[in-house]
């Protein structure tokens, strides 16, 4: 089994020549020796035939093929390894698209564990076991009606019967029938499948989200603040949580938050957590949800990345958090074909997750230019090929006084969706009082009445816990206690109790006859309830 050869379409390195593969030793002998010198030879093959544009697409799909018979007991890993990266070289491809790509790959392959078929006298027709020479049929990437005229199918599979047309364009096509989307029926029933937001209008579950921006201005805050808001176990009790003025689901019971930290430390990490929940108003409990890899050099493809990998094949990953891209997929920002294998080894942990079941949501930070330049997306290090590459990008900007950002601007010029209620730019800032939004309506405009009036006004759609309050509002805790003492102060509101998720929360409503307007300023009429006494 040989993979010395030199490539016809580019010249050949200069490493020494690749050793054999060599099958492990069988009973069977010689056909299973053929089998795997074929599938071995096959796939070298495919790969140095392989057409520019295609080239890491067939090096993915040839390691793992390879890989699966390096799972049966049938090669041996190291010498598989060594001839796709040479092979992979031969072709042109770089060593960092070349290593994602292979090790991805094998993650795929082992999976699936594949052995040298076996082949029974009856389906020999009337060949002995004792007296069978291999023959091309043998060959694991045989063409089937080779394999079918000798009476066996080493695929598991027939000949297509059938041949396609005008009416019926997939029949017979199992390989693209397999994958394809056709017709009216099925492509307006996916149309109307409702988008399954994390982030309302923002991120959409399975996708990646790209936070850009100059270093210390915001993004690494923001990232945070939306990964204590996925980790939060709120989803059996219903508890809406709000960021940015919208609504954030709380990543399903039994999922994990995997955050892949390359710029922070362990307990800088931990503390950016801590706080964020803090600024959020969630409970620690959020923490027994997160898993943290900080400073520890992890890279895309490296063997913690596959076991990160197998998490979200086990269905047990919600989120994906990787800060920065620069650290933890170290590629040439400004090489479009080691951007794509990055990104496609991003979505491929993406897929991984089992059949029906949510998708993880991977955020990944990059920096822009040092430059500067006007917060749009050519700004992003490597932009064409990052802003391109991810289902939705937020430019973030900070405004910094004595050298300290006090404030944070983000926009949202790439999103995967087109809601109907597109984000327009939102600032937000860290005060002592907690997370603050500058108020603005849907015009952009600031909303000057008083906090009384829009609580009020929220009210009237229906009871609202404070959490709920705050996150539709923008406002500092401590703000928005003092209007809810003032309206309970004026007679005007008060609370109940409704069941969500099975547990019980207090909330505020209107009281029935109160006038809807604020509180006049000079009342002091006195009340037995206050905000603080409402669990929220």
């Amino acid at each position: 089994m040989s993979a010395g050869w030199k490539s016809a379409t580019a010249p050949a390195p200069k490493s020494e020549p690749v050793a054999k593969a060599a099958p492990r030793k069988s009973t069977n002998g010689s056909r299973e020796e053929n089998y795997l010198a074929r599938a071995f030879d096959g796939e070298i093959e495919k790969l140095r035939g392989a057409t520019e544009g295609d080239r890491n697409n067939q090096l993915f799909k040839s390691s793992a093929a390879l890989i699966e018979l390096v799972a049966g007991g049938g090669l041996v890993e190291s010498e598989v390894h060594a001839a796709l990266t040479e092979t992979a070289r031969a072709v042109g491809l770089g060593e960092s698209e070349i290593g994602l790509t292979i090790a991805s790959g094998f993650a795929k392959g082992r999976q699936q564990p594949r052995s040298v078929p076996e082949l029974s006298n009856a389906n020999r027709k009337g060949v002995y076991a004792d007296e069978y020479t291999p023959t091309d049929a043998d060959s694991p990437d045989a063409p089937l009606s080779v394999a079918a005229k000798r009476g066996f199918e080493v695929f598991g599979e027939s000949e297509p019967a059938e041949r396609p047309s005008a009416e019926e364009p997939l029949r017979g096509l199992q390989h693209l029938g397999a994958v394809a989307l056709l017709g009216r029926a099925r492509i307006e029933e996916l149309a109307a499948t409702p988008i399954d937001y994390v982030w309302r209008d923002i991120a959409v579950a399975g996708t990646i989200v790209l936070i850009a921006g100059p270093p210390a201005e915001g993004k690494t805050t923001l990232l945070f603040l939306a990964l204590a808001a996925r980790a939060n176990p709120g989803e059996d009790t219903g508890e809406v949580v709000s960021l940015l003025g919208r609504e954030i689901k709380p990543a399903p019971p039994g999922k994990w938050v995997v955050i892949i930290e390359g710029e922070h430390s362990e307990a800088s990490t931990s503390r950016k957590l801590v706080k964020s929940l803090k600024l959020l108003g969630l409970d620690h409990a959020a923490l027994d949800r997160v898993i943290i890899v900080a400073r520890k050099a992890v890279r895309l493809g490296s063997p913690e990345w596959l076991d990160i990998v197998t998490l979200a094949s086990a269905g047990l990953v919600s989120d994906i958090a990787i800060d920065t891209v620069a650290r933890v997929a170290p590629a040439d920002a400004n090489d479009e074909r080691e951007q794509v294998a990055v990104f496609d080894e991003v979505a491929r942990a993406i897929e991984a997750a089992p059949d029906g079941a949510p998708k993880p949501l991977v955020w990944a930070v990059a920096h822009t230019r040092k430059n500067g330049g006007d917060g749009d997306l050519s700004d992003v290090s490597g932009s064409a090929q990052r802003t391109g590459q991810a289902d939705s990008v937020l430019m973030i900007k900070g405004e910094k006084v004595d050298g300290r950002t006090v404030s944070t601007t983000v926009k949202f010029p790439k999103l995967r969706e087109d809601p109907d209620d597109y984000p327009l730019p939102v600032t937000f800032s860290i005060t002592e009082s907690g997370l603050e939004l500058e108020d603005g309506g849907a015009d952009g405009k600031t909303d000057d009445r008083p906090l009384e009036v829009r609580i009020s006004e929220l009210l009237e759609k229906g009871p609202k816990t404070k959490n709920e309050l705050k996150g539709a509002l923008g406002r500092n805790p401590k703000d928005l206690e003092a209007a809810i003492n003032n309206l309970f102060s004026a007679r005007a509101i008060t609370t109940d109790e409704v069941t969500k998720g099975g547990r019980a929360w207090k909330v505020f409503k209107l009281r029935p006859g109160a006038p809807n307007r604020a509180p006049n300023s000079g009342c002091t009429e006195p009340s037995t309830e206050r905000a603080q006494d409402v669990t929220e």
